[in-house]
């Protein structure tokens, strides 16, 4: 065989080679399953994980709340994300000024605007009161609303002036006002400013 001869042989074998990978190919592709088919029975108990979790919704170009936590995992089809080491700062609620919630867990609904809070649930105020409880639910309320946090469970609230433990609690942020349900106990200390 000459050179030329063998050139052409090897032409030849490779055309037949290549060719015999693209009918195969082919032949596969068609058999396999498409990918969302696969996915489809796929269940993932997170879609998204996060460390350093940050969120902050607005209103007409002004900020309204900051959600953060350490870390984060969000669910796509309940929409629903778990908190862990959960701070929410409100941002100007009226004679409450900015409004600052901690907890050890949570878990928040970007969409509805609901987050709950679980475990040494602290809320600070700027106007000076400190709650404390074991859970809180927070509702964003409508549009012009400043949102509600209510709770079930027994809470201790103090300012500068007074000592309070109760069963229950709803804050109205819009209106900066507060309610405990049930077993109410106050104790007052009047400033000595005069």
């Amino acid at each position: 065989m000459d050179r030329r001869q063998k050139i052409r042989y090897a032409l030849v074998v490779a055309i037949v080679v290549v060719s015999a990978v693209v009918v195969a190919t082919g032949v596969f592709y068609q058999r396999a399953d498409k990918l969302k088919d696969i996915m489809a029975g796929v269940k993932m108990s997170a879609d998204a994980s996060l460390g350093n979790f940050s969120y902050t919704e607005t209103v007409a170009g002004k900020k309204r709340w900051t959600l953060s936590a350490v870390s984060a995992s969000h669910d796509l089809d309940s929409k629903d994300t778990l908190l862990k080491q959960v701070t929410m700062q409100l941002y100007d609620y009226g004679d409450f000024g900015d409004v600052v919630l901690t907890g050890d867990e949570g878990q928040a609904n970007m969409d509805s605007g609901q987050v709950e809070v679980r475990g040494h649930v602290v809320i600070t105020t700027a106007s000076g009161y400190r709650f404390t409880s074991n859970s809180l639910h927070y509702s964003r309320g409508g549009a012009a609303a400043g949102g509600v946090i209510t709770t079930a469970d027994p809470v201790h609230i103090t300012s500068a002036e007074m000592d309070v433990t109760g069963v229950g609690m709803r804050i109205d942020l819009a209106r900066s006002t507060w309610h405990i349900n049930n077993n109410v106990a106050v104790k007052y200390t009047p400033s000595s400013g005069g």
